[in-house]
């Protein structure tokens, strides 16, 4: 299945730094890591708010021809693809960044190094990243509610009290 989501969200604080090169073999390898964390945590993330089976059917029916309105009403309250914000895209970057803080050697985990460069903690990025999520996932579960007639999520088995458990507000300390 489609993402609903592409790297083209990654822009200003979501930003992945060495993907918006053209014409460069560097940038193309970010960009094809980039979109295999949108293609592995999106429909995670979707699965979880929606339900598999709903998910299912979502995904289905932006396949369809003409695209049944329901499913283009809930399209648009989980991506604006004029501003191309998401809170899928919030959530990918914070396992995209989280995953790249340090890097599996034989040895064990090691940070990288950069010559001239100094690292920075990456600590308020990701926390500011994943509570914009945390807020739209919060106004998406509410509408999800108000609409359970036409979209059955809790009726399919999605637990909206834990989503929003999973998905709550994080802070840089850890508490």
């Amino acid at each position: 299945m489609a993402n609903l989501i592409d790297t083209t969200y990654f822009w200003g604080e979501l930003e992945i730094a060495g993907t918006n090169t053209e014409n460069n073999p560097i940038a193309a390898g970010k960009l094809t890591e980039l979109t295999a964390y949108i293609t592995k945590y999106e429909p995670i993330v979707l699965k979880e708010l929606l339900s598999e089976t709903v998910y299912n059917e979502f995904m289905a029916g932006l396949i369809d021809d003409p695209i049944e309105e329901k499913w283009k009403t809930l399209r648009n309250k989980l991506q604006d693809v004029v501003a191309l914000t998401s809170p899928i895209a919030n959530f990918v970057y914070w396992h995209f960044v989280v995953g790249h803080v340090s890097y599996s050697a034989t040895s064990g985990e090691v940070i990288p190094t950069f010559e001239n460069a100094t690292l920075a903690s990456v600590n308020k990025k990701i926390v500011r990243a994943w509570n914009e999520a945390s807020d739209q996932w919060e106004a998406i579960v509410e509408w999800l509610i108000e609409n359970e007639a036409t979209y059955e999520c809790a009726a399919n088995g999605a637990d909206f009290g834990q989503f929003l458990l999973d998905t709550e507000t994080i802070n840089t300390i850890g508490i």
